[in-house]
């Protein structure tokens, strides 16, 4: 299994047209402020966001992008824990080091010695975090099912 702190990649195939597809979401998720967890979320043009929660923004979310296909449409992107706040982190790993470049670049001995009292526990909290989005990821499943179930067409029972 590969390392996937920015959860895992997710396909959904539908019969209905991308407009068809976005109503269909639009009818059946939450309400952005109800007090009853569940899909809510946003869609703006071809992009779709969901996540579970009313009023925490850490916690299971995803984001894909509908696209037109032969005979319908589909949904594809990643689900997961906390995809903005492992973005966040990314960021912030990103300019860590550049920080502490610019620190060791004065050339000032206690500047280099502080560079490294800031960046080696940063660095352990990053790869902490990204660890606990990788082990999280399956958080998402419900979303995913979600958009399984609303963009699906309904079998009749047997007879």
């Amino acid at each position: 299994m590969a390392f996937q702190p920015f959860g895992y990649r997710f396909e959904v195939r539908s019969h209905l047209s991308p407009e068809e597809a976005k109503a269909a979401i639009r009818t059946h998720k939450q309400v952005l402020f109800d007090a009853v967890s569940g899909p809510r979320g946003w869609l703006i043009g071809p992009f779709v966001c969901l996540w579970m929660y009313d009023f925490l923004r850490t916690g299971p979310m995803l984001i894909g992008r509908i696209q037109q296909r032969e005979g319908g449409s589909r949904i594809r992107g990643r689900a997961g824990s906390d995809l903005n706040g492992t973005a966040y982190m990314a960021v912030l790993g990103a300019l860590l080091p550049i920080i502490a470049f610019q620190i060791v670049r004065q050339g000032d001995p206690a500047a280099f010695k502080s560079a490294l009292y800031f960046l080696v526990p940063s660095a352990v909290l990053l790869v902490l975090i990204f660890l606990s989005a990788h082990r999280d990821r399956a958080e998402a499943d419900p979303l995913v099912d979600f958009l399984e179930r609303t963009l699906r067409p309904r079998r009749a029972g047997r007879r």
